[in-house]
């Protein structure tokens, strides 16, 4: 097999050959480990620069990016066109000296940006790190390792890193103190906090593991051996491919020279460059990539350069101002060409005497060219900087508003171009989980095989919803007000019930479950165990030791729920966890303490796609030959999957459902818990099928295989049960969004919930009124009598036609309502994800208009299970109505939403600050969002709007009198005033007061800043536009 992923027999022969290299056409590389130096010239040096420019480049590159604004160039032309006598009764020095103020100040700030930079780079480029390189004819017994800066990095090196450390290059681990275990900050590079586990390559070579122990110390302080290098590493060679910037893609190849076999790497054992070292003493390893190959450098996005409404309107302002200069200049040429016909020497002004005529089209030409810069203050020189400094300051009161701070958090202004764009708000797009909510999850349900432990009572429905945070749930089927029990915050959950069945030893609750290779549950006691174990084990969590109360650490908070709630409320503690080992404590409240030992044999992650995460285990005992499948993941992906062969499964299957639909309806988020028992055997064959597939090329082939396998391995499970988690709402968004609405706006939320968690969470922060009545589109027409004012219209079909038809069907039916009866009948609308996604691809496939579409997203609030395809469609459909959209949200998943989006604002949340470092604006909470789009985006935007209204008219007012004082000095090009006065004027005499309206103007007194919140204060300008530009 062709490509960088090799076949056994296509592997070259390391034990001669020592040249690393680059195949210049796929970009795949081969490396070995300490290759002399020689052999690694193809390779970049381990240098970066972020800088923009080179000393010695600086001035020109610096000046040529000034002078490509077209308001500097036309202001060099007009100097130009001063210089030349016969052309202008004006000097140059006057708009030379404003024009290289401007440009100075500009290239001076320039400067001083790209110095820190530079200082930056050298500070990174010149930190010491430690390496261990030798020439292959010196002994490799006197190998030590060696301090050298992180730019003298070269792949094939071997480096060392010690804890809370930056690691200097991209580099595959080959061990570690942890035995071949560690961890990983990434905040600098994706903005996530979670430390991300990482794993040694070498680790998979069971023969090396002792080998590793006895070659390293048992001192934190110093390094391991270098002589390990002689046994372990001398001979590695990495075959990988191009570099990429994501950091969850890496695919290689590992070879060791004492074992040919080829071990597959993943991006779980490469550390990138600039990640911080944790959970490990130290750790070594082999650079692959560096430099501009890194990870950190070939992932740098480039900024989103956003300009704002205002910014393109005055763009459009400055072309109309160019061209009734020209008109003028023209009107002038015309007058001196129409006075000059039959005008005979004696009626020739005096002033004008010596100056003797070619042509009329050559006094026509000069009239007009020397008139250009005599007019040209009809072009604000001034007004562009002076938008940047309004803006700068406009800025700084945002962020040093006292009444957005929280939590010591204050807001931040991280784009300070569109501040006005916040005062033009009509639609927006919100995420739910830690923008709308806290994310702060508690175990709220629990349902294992027929029975409840914990939820809702009742009907569907009918139970307290999220508001009721101080019920106590009861368990379904009864217990015993004897039984010990104790309240287990996080959770709403009845202990005493679980416990009971626990320790029930006889078929009380006869369940019946064969789970394959021999693995059965007879009890409600079996599948309460199996429930329990999957909680403690199915995960990616760590444990922080932190006392007798458990603390864990993990990417999802989900997760770290689920796995706190077991050891608080079942019982079942994990205590400890290794790469290949799980220890979990349980107390059953009979025997008491005991530990359960659990050997992980192989994972399947968490993806966005899959929605579900598995982990095979060998559970705790001696010669065990079956092995646990332990899955769990959304309703809609693991209902496939569960068995339907067994009268069992599909009683247990049905209570599961109906859990999970009420669970749903009290806006819990849930999950499903299944398994099944597999023979080691058919699992060792599972994985030598994954290790064949993980050499071949990445692409769509290999995806699908694997997925292939992933199904087998995840196809006819056990349901065990289902979760129901709360992710409470953050303060005062209820009240926020009724004020958002009552200013014109329109909020819409994005969420991948289920369809009846969204319109539950909807209804609670006030999205959907809680009277609102909800419809199925089913064929019945929007106008029906048996619709109330207040109904919910919900989309949901699996036929791409069907939903494009019924789509297009109410945005008609609405189009007709709002004439009608729009302040009467009050809509809100829910599209479930694969309708949407149906509409979508049907709108940009064959670019569709829905008749009616503006009207669909103006008059409804939507709850949209898309992000950016959705953000894009309003963007299109409603943009020429002036009204802009803003997207909201935490994580990094929502980045892509924010950047597409006319305004991002980021939440500071507990998912990293990934949208923080990607978003225009940031805020502590939601509700925050009113005072920043009522209040100062409305500030802002009329304070920018008349500034630049003032320095037209002020203009106007100085350059109106030049031109009819030409008319009556014969067309001649003389100026009215002192050339000074005229550049003066614009830039410094009459720019004050504006710069001032601009800062503070406000048309309510501070004191009095309630009255910003009166929603239709904001909406007035909102819809009006006021002041028009």
């Amino acid at each position: 097999m062709s490509g960088p992923f090799p076949h056994t027999d296509d592997v070259v022969d390391i034990s001669n050959a020592k040249i690393s290299s680059i195949d210049l056409a796929t970009g795949n590389r081969t490396i070995y480990a300490k290759a002399a130096e020689e052999t690694r010239l193809d390779f970049p040096a381990n240098t970066v620069r972020n800088s923009k420019y080179q000393w010695w480049s600086f001035l020109p590159a610096a000046l040529y990016l000034q002078f490509r604004q077209a308001i500097n160039f036309y202001f060099l032309v007009i100097i130009v066109l001063r210089s030349i006598p016969s052309l202008s009764s004006l000097r140059p020095v006057s708009d030379a000296m404003a024009l290289f103020f401007v440009v100075s100040v500009s290239v001076l700030r320039e400067g001083l940006e790209d110095y820190h930079v530079h200082r930056e780079d050298a500070r990174v480029n010149s930190t010491p790190c430690f390496a261990r390189r030798r020439d292959f004819d010196s002994d490799p017994e006197e190998d030590t390792w060696e301090v050298i800066k992180w730019m003298d990095v070269q792949v094939g090196d071997i480096l060392l890193v010690y804890c809370d450390e930056a690691v200097p290059a991209d580099m595959v681990v080959l061990g570690s103190s942890r035995d071949g275990e560690l961890n990983i900050e990434t905040a600098s590079l994706d903005g996530e906090t979670t430390l991300k586990p990482k794993f040694s390559a070498s680790t998979a070579l069971e023969s090396h593991r002792e080998r590793i122990r006895r070659h390293t110390t048992t001192t934190i302080a110093e390094p391991p051996s270098p002589s390990l290098g002689k046994r372990l590493d001398d001979g590695a060679v990495v075959t990988c491919g191009a570099p990429v910037g994501s950091l969850d893609v890496f695919h290689g190849v590992l070879k060791m020279r004492e074992d040919g076999a080829p071990i597959p790497l993943s991006a779980d054992n490469l550390v990138p460059r600039e990640a911080i070292l944790r959970n490990a003493e130290w750790i070594y390893g082999m650079a692959v990539y560096t430099g501009p190959d890194t990870k950190v450098m070939v992932g740098q996005n480039t900024p989103v350069a956003k300009v704002s409404k205002v910014q393109r309107k005055l763009v459009q302002m400055v072309l109309i101002v160019l061209g009734i200069q020209m008109v003028m200049c023209l009107s002038m040429g015309i007058g001196s060409s129409m006075s000059s016909l039959g005008r005979s020497s004696s009626t020739i002004p005096w002033y004008i005497a010596g100056y003797s005529s070619v042509s009329t089209a050559v006094d026509f030409i000069i009239t007009v060219v020397s008139y250009i810069p005599i007019l040209q203050s009809l072009v604000p020189l001034s007004l562009m900087v002076t938008l940047e400094m309004v803006r700068l300051l406009q800025s700084y009161f945002i962020e040093y508003d006292t009444r957005m701070r929280y939590m010591g958090r204050s807001a931040v202004c991280r784009t300070t171009t569109i501040n006005e764009d916040l005062g033009q708000i009509g639609y927006i797009f919100s995420d739910k989980t830690g923008t709308l909510t806290a994310n702060e999850l508690r175990l709220r349900a629990v349902t294992v095989g027929h029975v409840h432990y914990g939820g809702p009572v009742g009907s569907p429905g009918g139970g307290s919803r999220q508001a009721k945070d101080s019920q106590e749930f009861a368990g379904l089927g009864g217990e015993d007000d004897d039984e010990e029990g104790e309240a287990c915050p996080p959770a709403r959950f009845d202990r005493s019930l679980f416990m009971k069945h626990l320790r029930d030893t006889t078929d009380a609750n006869p369940v019946g479950l064969d789970a394959g290779a021999g693995v059965k549950m007879e009890s409600q006691r079996d599948i309460l165990r199996q429930f329990a174990s999957l909680m403690a084990t199915c995960h990616s969590v760590a444990p922080e030791p932190e006392g007798w109360t458990p603390k864990y650490a993990g990417e999802s908070p989900d997760e770290c729920c689920l796995v706190e709630a077991a050891a608080l409320c079942l019982g079942y503690k994990l205590i400890e966890r290794e790469q290949a080992r799980l220890v979990v404590e349980v107390d059953d409240m009979t025997v008491g303490l005991s530990r359960e030992e659990w050997r992980v044999q192989g994972t399947i992650p968490f993806t966005n796609e899959r929605k579900r995460s598995t982990v095979i285990l060998e559970p705790p005992g001696d010669d065990n030959d079956v092995l646990y499948v332990y899955t769990k993941g959304a309703d809609d992906v693991m209902l496939p999957r569960l068995s339907d062969q067994q009268t069992g499964c599909q009683g247990v299957t049905a209570s599961v459902v109906a859990a999970v639909n009420r669970y749903s309806l009290e806006g819990f988020r849930t999950l499903i818990f299944a398994m099944k028992g597999i023979l080691k055997e058919q699992w060792h064959e599972y994985k030598k099928r994954m290790n064949d597939i993980a050499l071949m090329e990445p692409g769509s082939v290999k995806e699908s295989l694997l997925e292939a396998i992933y199904e087998e391995v995840e196809s006819e499970l056990i349901p065990l049960g289902c979760t129901g988690m709360e992710d409470r709402l953050q303060e005062h968004v209820p009240e926020a969004i009724v004020k958002l609405k009552g200013g014109g706006i329109r909020v819409c939320m994005i969420t991948g919930d289920k369809l009846g968690t969204a319109i539950e969470i909807a209804k609670t922060c006030g999205l959907v009124k809680e009277t609102a009545m909800k419809w199925q589109r089913d064929g019945m027409c929007l106008g029906s009598k048996a619709m109330g004012r207040q109904s919910l219209v919900i989309f949901d079909f699996e036929d791409p036609v069907e939903s494009w038809g019924q789509l297009k069907r109410v945005a008609d039916e609405l189009a007709g309502m709002e004439e009608t009866q729009k302040s009467d009948m009050d809509f809100a609308i829910v599209i479930s994800g694969r309708s949407l996604g149906h509409v979508l691809d049907d709108i940009y496939a064959e670019e569709r208009a829905v008749e009616g579409d503006d009207v669909l997203v103006e008059s409804l609030t939507c709850l949209l299970m898309e992000r950016v395809g959705v953000v894009s469609l309003v963007m299109d459909r409603v943009g020429s109505k002036g009204a802009l959209c803003l997207a909201i949200g935490d994580g990094a998943n929502d980045v892509p939403m924010l950047n597409k989006a006319h305004v991002g604002i980021a939440v500071f949340g507990k998912e990293g600050t990934a949208a923080v470092q990607n978003a225009d604006f940031a805020i502590p909470q939601f509700w925050h969002i009113t005072r920043l789009l009522l209040v100062h985006g409305r500030c802002c935007y009329l304070r920018i709007s008349k500034l630049v209204l003032y320095f037209f008219f002020k203009n106007m007012v100085v350059t109106v009198p030049q031109w009819l004082y030409g008319m009556a000095n014969g067309y001649s090009g003389a100026t009215l005033f002192d050339e000074y006065y005229l550049t003066f004027f614009n830039l410094i005499f009459t720019s004050i007061a504006p710069f001032l309206l601009g800062v503070f103007d406000r048309d309510a007194s501070p004191e009095f800043d309630k009255l910003y919140d009166l929603p239709h204060v904001s909406a007035e300008v909102i819809r009006k536009g006021y002041p028009k530009l």
